[in-house]
């Protein structure tokens, strides 16, 4: 015989809360409550039926009463399912005051969190046959997270008492939420820096600067004593870090690459790596799908607290499984967006995800600036992203015969930006350092001073 499993849950005490909102549903106490209850803290069902109908009432009539509570419920089919009128009844009759309803609420969400570990274990259990240990470590932390998240009580709040909040924010010397300035004047001033929470694509045609780009804001960060993570899937870490040694140092990299070095370039070389901050982390992991990378960076975060993550780049994580029949990239790269997204709301982190662009780019004539339709292989990376940032170098297309533009003029051109304004910062890249430069630097204005607009 199957053991029957009662989870836990307390019916009179639903009963007690539900009749307390009708009678009192504008008390203190009770719209307390319904700032911390959601349907889905009821165990029975037709209490959950009952709840949503109480708060629809409350929004809809701006009161509650056995009539309007009855039509409502009449409308959705459900007021004999629950009892009807003997039932409402039954729970206004339980209300002996409203003192205690927040106390209450609080045992009702006790109840549905332990329910909700049962599940997530229920789940587990079965996961164990089909999916890898790590997506299950993830998908365990993931949901372990929510009901963190729940058990903290993120009240609904006036619009009025959260404009007074930003707006006492906005009068302090230091903002609460702290953006990560990048050391490109003309970038900070569109974007402000990199925002927590956010999903930044930064994206180009092979061979305009992505990597050299990310690798730059990664370290701009590091040295600012945050701790950065930097996956790496198109190179070694040793080819990345080779990179950053060229860029600090101002040495060619084509020389370093061919070991083509004076006695002083490699004493340069040397003091360079030796002041590598210590606080970037590179992993180049191959076969990197998004429950691994989820699982590592949680991981970096618990232990050594990491303000922000850097993906080189999306399109060469592998699919969660591969499927016999042949992968839809797009669904792949869809489910890779989303997920990133994900990581950066629960880690509270900044996420910047390279992205390559797709081949119509080249095919246009003239001006080859890129744009959103350009994303390749999915149209979900634009909905996903918070900010969509592209390089755009018109050298590389050889269209800055006529002067106006200098070696190296480079366009970040910020093609969307969920929480402000788009726009176009300049910047100059120089190849042989494979670095980025803000186009102020005197290094690069040539003798004759052409004019810098582009």
């Amino acid at each position: 015989m199957e053991e029957i499993i009662i989870l836990p849950n307390d019916k009179e005490l639903e009963k007690v809360i539900l009749g307390s909102l009708l009678v009192s549903f504008n008390d203190s106490e009770c719209i307390r409550a319904m700032e911390l209850l959601i349907p889905e803290h009821f165990y029975e069902l037709n209490h959950q039926v009952i709840y949503k109908t109480i708060l629809l009432c409350i929004k809809k009539y701006k009161t509650l009463d056995a009539i309007v509570i009855k039509k409502e419920l009449e409308f959705i089919n459900e007021y004999a399912n629950i009892g009807g009128p003997v039932y409402i009844q039954s729970l206004v009759s339980r209300v002996a005051g409203v003192k205690n309803i927040v106390m209450h609420s609080l045992i009702l969400i006790e109840h549905y969190t332990a329910r909700s570990l049962y599940q997530i274990g229920n789940n587990i259990s079965r996961l164990i046959y089909t999916d890898n240990a790590l997506k299950i470590l993830d998908y365990t932390k993931e949901e372990v997270s929510k009901l963190y998240d729940i058990f903290k009580f993120r009240e609904s709040q006036f619009a009025k008492n959260i404009a007074i909040e930003v707006s006492n924010d906005l009068n302090k010397a230091v903002p609460d939420v702290s953006f990560i300035e990048t050391e490109f004047a003309s970038l900070n001033d569109i974007i402000v820096g990199w925002e927590p929470s956010s999903l930044y694509i930064i994206a180009a045609r092979p061979g305009m600067g992505k990597t050299a780009l990310a690798l730059q804001i990664a370290y701009h960060a590091a040295k600012k004593e945050l701790p950065v993570a930097v996956f790496t899937l198109e190179m070694s870490s040793a080819q990345l870090v080779t990179r950053l040694i060229s860029s600090e140092s101002g040495i060619n990299s084509t020389n370093i690459k061919k070991r083509n070095l004076s006695a002083a370039e490699k004493i340069t070389i040397s003091k360079t790596a030796h002041l590598i901050k210590d606080n970037i982390i590179v992993d180049d992991s191959t076969g990197l799908n998004v429950s691994i990378l989820s699982s590592k960076a949680r991981g970096l975060k618990d232990k050594y607290g990491i303000e922000l993550l850097v993906l080189d780049y999306l399109q060469l994580m592998e699919p969660e499984y591969k499927k016999s029949g042949g992968n839809n990239r797009e669904q792949d790269v869809s489910e890779m967006s989303k997920a990133l997204k994900r990581l950066a709301k629960d880690l509270k982190i900044p996420v910047i995800a390279l992205s390559q662009l797709s081949r119509d780019v080249e095919k246009r004539s003239g001006v080859k600036r890129p744009q959103l339709s350009d994303l390749r292989e999915s149209g979900s990376i634009e909905q996903d992203a918070d900010c969509v940032i592209f390089i755009y170098r018109p050298d590389y297309y050889n269209l800055q015969k006529d002067g106006s533009i200098p070696d190296g003029g480079t366009e970040l051109i910020i093609a969307k930006q969920r929480n402000g304004s788009t726009g176009t910062a300049k910047l100059i890249f120089i190849p042989e350092q494979t670095k980025f430069i803000n186009i102020e630097n005197d290094e690069v204005i040539n003798n004759n001073q052409q004019d810098l607009i582009f």
